[in-house]
């Protein structure tokens, strides 16, 4: 590889990188019901609800407000005097949103909704004895509601502060005729009491439904849509160009859900495959990976179960080509001394096998564990201890995102010394774990590494806090597997005064160009709010282009994934708002479209053609060849950075040009053309300092008979950096 000899350096940092129309990810109107932790669980937009021996509504609070669970269970059914036994059965599934028991040949039934759950009672035949129906439900919630007499009206339950949270709507009788009676509902500070008159019993054409309707009267709407944790991952299989978005999503106070989507590459079509709304437990710190030897997704994420209990791992995998919701595998991960937190995953291009970083507590201190798993029936390896343990905080460990091969992954994690730093190590594909080794100190507080790259090269991206301020730093790696790494220069990717705080978040490779990272970050800025940003770096680890994800919102929480990593040139970006409706977008991060090679001014050669690559700022491998030349033929190539247009008539090559300027010559390099009919130079095109602009570059080569002088030049072509 040639250096480019000497720079032009027109701008630190010239342009933003554009980025394609952005796509909602907007939660389902329905969560299908689905079994978790013995009971059944669906949810709508403003409540989730859970069916087992009863029916429990959980109202959307938001962030500043815990759950307010309300809990009916029916105690009685009685007709014409007569008490009917209630089943002891938990609820059964009829399909994706309908959910029954059966009391002695009548139907319960719940019907989940997006305005709520319908919960209703089915006689399929005319009593044996007709009379008044009564259904009594005993009501277990801290919500409240006044004392009702017998009245055709529906209850509304507020919270302590009296704001109007449940509504248990009027209930009405229905019969096969299609006629509706209004039916009373009474209330009396524990129970609720449904009556139909004995006259319609008698006159109703079978079978009669008893039909009121809980529904959400009141939404959190500044605060509940609040993203705390987003990931994505994209699918290396150009055949199946998919990924999968997760995140999750406060619904009350102590309360996180998990979602997860499959996508198309643009962030179209979203598809609900996973979620976890289980209000008894809380998710958070989601991460994804992809496995391409099974063209599989992978999430994990915290499980924290009641005040006081260690937290788990949940691991989930799925099937990148199906978009059947939770029809994956999942499996826990529960720790031997304390809570598990922070988990980070790395999935592989081709292999079967993905790796598994995380925390886990022991008394006051933390230990950075691994494990391995396989993603066609998530079984686990043993836990690995990657040797970085007995600290005072968490070391947030950091997997690369993908391994190229089924060969290794690396990782990294601080380490709280007196002075922290960062160390980082090497799991191999059969499960053997690498010594670790620093990987960098700066005598500041080094918090949330992440790292990403393939074939001993790779970037590390650090936040180093200190009293003045927030400084976000990459630095590249030459990391043998087997080796010690070698950093490179410290580069400065964005800083925040005092008061302000960067959080990194997310880390990507380009495997197109084998140059290119995207690092995604946000600052939250202590007058303004939160600002989810992406940067794109070079070769060296510095700033070629950055775009602002969603300015002043207060959200923050972006990810970043590469996107069809065989070609270069998008990556695929994920970013959370304070919307209610549309929490969570993703949109493609795309390189210049302008970054492009171009003949400008013709010359004498025939026959043979240029190629090159795209010329993106920040390049290590930026090639050009002369393509069906002779074998052993000399070739020389000229850089410049500026164009000319020199006529070599009369020096004997006859209709030639020279159009490279001499006087801003950057290079001039010799090259052979080989058994395969090209000649072929690389050289880099720098980040740091950055360089963009136009380059000029022209070959020349000895032809024999083609001129008086045997020498003919290729046309000029400008080279648009960016």
């Amino acid at each position: 590889m040639y250096p480019l000899l000497r720079l032009l350096l027109v701008s630190p940092l010239a342009f933003a990188a554009p980025l394609h129309a952005q796509q909602a990810i907007a939660p389902p109107q329905l969560i299908p019901l689905h079994a978790a932790d013995g009971a059944l669980w669906a949810a709508g937009p403003n409540y989730k609800a859970g069916f087992d021996q009863g029916f429990t509504f959980y109202p959307r609070r938001g962030a500043d407000r815990p759950n307010a669970p309300f809990r009916l269970t029916t105690e009685s059914i009685t007709i014409g005097g007569e008490e009917h036994a209630l089943a002891t059965s938990r609820a059964r599934l009829v399909h994706d949103h309908r959910c029954e028991r059966t009391h002695d040949g009548i139907v319960e039934a719940y019907d989940v909704r997006a305005d709520g759950v319908e919960q209703s009672f089915r006689l399929p035949t005319r009593p044996a004895h007709p009379g008044e129906i009564l259904v009594t439900c005993r009501v277990t919630s801290t919500l409240t509601s006044s004392v009702q007499s017998p009245e055709h009206t529906a209850l509304t339950f507020a919270d302590a502060n009296g704001e109007a949270i449940v509504r248990y709507g009027r209930a009405a009788a229905i019969d096969a005729a299609g006629r509706r009676t209004p039916m009373t509902t009474s209330f009396d500070g524990e129970r609720i009491v449904l009556r139909l008159d004995a006259a319609t019993v008698e006159s109703a054409r079978y079978p009669l439904t008893l039909d009121p309707l809980t529904s959400t009267t009141v939404l959190s709407t500044d605060v509940s849509a609040r993203v705390t944790s987003l990931a994505t991952a994209a699918s290396t299989a150009p055949s199946n160009p998919r990924m999968i978005t997760c995140f999750s999503r406060l619904f009350a106070s102590g309360d996180q859900d998990v979602f997860a989507y499959l996508c198309d590459l643009d962030g179209s079509n979203p598809v609900l495959v996973y979620s976890d709304v289980v209000p008894t437990r809380s998710t958070d710190d989601v991460t994804a990976c992809y496995s391409g030897g099974d063209t599989r997704f992978a999430i994990a994420f915290v499980r924290s179960s009641a005040a006081g209990a260690a937290s788990t791992l949940t691991i989930y995998s799925h099937d990148a080509s199906s978009n059947v919701f939770a029809s994956g595998l999942s499996t826990n991960v529960v720790g031997s001394t304390g809570s598990l937190t922070n988990p980070s995953l790395g999935g592989t291009r081709f292999a079967l096998r993905i790796f598994l970083a995380y925390d886990e507590q022991s008394g006051a201190n933390y230990h950075t564990r691994g494990k391995l798993f396989t993603t066609t029936t998530l079984t686990a390896q043993p836990t690995l201890a990657l040797g970085i343990g007995s600290n005072p905080q968490p070391t947030h460990p950091s997997v690369n995102p993908l391994a190229r091969t089924s060969d290794s992954w690396r990782w990294a994690a601080t380490q709280w010394n007196a002075t922290p730093e960062v160390r980082g190590g090497t799991v191999r594909y059969d499960g053997t774990s690498l010594p670790h080794h620093q990987l960098l100190q700066t005598g500041t507080q080094l918090e949330r590494p992440t790292i990403a790259g393939a074939d001993e090269r790779y970037l590390l991206v650090v936040t180093a806090a200190s009293l003045t301020g927030d400084e976000l730093f990459a630095v590249r790696l030459a990391w043998p597997e087997a080796g010690t790494p070698t950093p490179g220069p410290l580069r400065l990717v964005d800083n925040a005064p005092a008061g302000d705080q960067i959080t990194n978040h997310d880390l990507a490779y380009d495997y197109g160009t084998r140059s290119h990272w995207a690092i995604a970050y946000d600052i939250d800025r202590a007058a303004t709010g939160r600002e989810a940003k992406l940067t794109r770096v070079g070769y060296t680890g510095a700033k070629v282009e950055a775009q602002d994800l969603q300015p002043n919102d207060g959200s923050g929480v972006p990810s970043v994934a590469l996107a069809r990593p065989n070609f270069e040139g998008i990556f695929q970006v994920g970013y959370s708002t304070l919307e209610a409706t549309n929490p969570v977008y993703v949109r493609q991060f795309a390189y210049p479209s302008g970054a492009i090679s171009a003949l400008v001014a013709g010359s004498c050669a025939t026959g043979v053609f240029s190629s090159g690559f795209r010329v993106y700022a920040g390049t290590e491998f930026f090639q050009q060849r002369i393509n069906n030349l002779a074998n052993g033929t000399p070739v020389v190539f000229f850089l410049s950075f500026g164009q000319t247009n020199i006529d070599l008539t009369p020096i004997g090559m006859t209709g030639c040009i020279f159009g490279t300027d001499p006087t801003l010559q950057i290079a001039t390099l010799p090259s052979v053309v080989g058994p395969s009919g090209f000649a072929s130079v690389e050289f880099a095109l720098p980040d740091f300092p950055l360089f963009i602009g136009n380059l000029y570059s022209q070959w020349a080569w000895l032809e024999p008979g083609a001129n008086p002088l045997g020498v003919v030049t290729y046309d000029l072509v400008e080279h648009r950096v960016m």
